[in-house]
């Protein structure tokens, strides 16, 4: 994970042992109750490493300068929450990605993007917020309901998947495929969809690769052995 965008292996070094050490201390408290410690988790972990909301962040962005997105975000809990063996489910939707985090019979939900209030507990509101994810429309940084942006793909299809970390990297080459894509970078796009599909495969990454395909047919844009990319 520390590696995808990130070539210095010192670097990925000094980020591990930094975030081993965090964890660390957090094993070490020990609140009276599941739901205290899993609210210290949250707003320690973020308080930590999360300075700046910015989409299509990078990982190692969170890092070198506490810019962070949902993605890259939940992450870092997942990480986290996976080394401290607290369960835990990544769900992903058409334009989301949150955590469900469970105590026993209780839900929890962990909003990364929300610095103050992202530790949802209440029930009624858990409730609230898993049926406006179920809805799949699309959601700002806030997680309040996006209307008629003529900027947002409309999917065909409906996610609602558990992802775990392993394939999780596999979004962040989609993320990078986006950035390529609408700079105008076709073929790198491409390059990255597909190590994407690499980690993971879903019908987000299907369809994107179509698009980048056709668009690249579209525009005569050949291939290093100067061939036609063609689906």
């Amino acid at each position: 994970m520390f590696s995808i965008d990130e070539n210095s292996s010192k670097k990925v070094a000094e980020r591990q042992r930094q975030l081993n050490l965090f964890i660390e201390n957090l094993k070490e408290s020990h609140p009276k109750s599941r739901k205290a410690y899993l609210s210290k988790v949250f707003y320690k972990t973020h308080k930590k490493f999360l300075k700046v909301y910015n989409p299509y962040s990078t990982f190692s962005g969170v890092f070198e300068s506490g810019q962070y997105d949902c993605l890259t975000a939940t992450i870092l809990y997942g990480i986290v929450l996976d080394a401290l063996q607290l369960p835990y489910q990544i769900v992903e939707t058409n334009y989301h990605i949150y955590i469900k985090v469970m105590d026993g019979e209780a839900t929890y939900l962990f909003e990364t993007t929300d610095p103050s209030r992202g530790f949802v507990h209440q029930p009624k509101l858990v409730a609230q917020l898993l049926s406006l994810y179920d809805s799949n429309l699309p959601l700002d940084e806030n997680g309040n309901p996006v209307e008629n942006d003529e900027n947002l793909h409309s999917f065909d299809f409906d996610i609602h998947n558990t992802v775990d970390l392993e394939q999780l990297p596999g979004l962040l080459y989609y993320n990078k495929a986006i950035v390529d894509f609408n700079s105008g970078h076709l073929l790198k796009a491409l390059r990255n969809i597909e190590k994407a599909n690499l980690f993971y495969d879903s019908k987000r990454l299907l369809e994107f690769k179509s698009i980048c395909l056709q668009t690249i047919k579209d525009k005569g844009i050949h291939t290093a052995n100067n061939t036609l990319v063609a689906n």
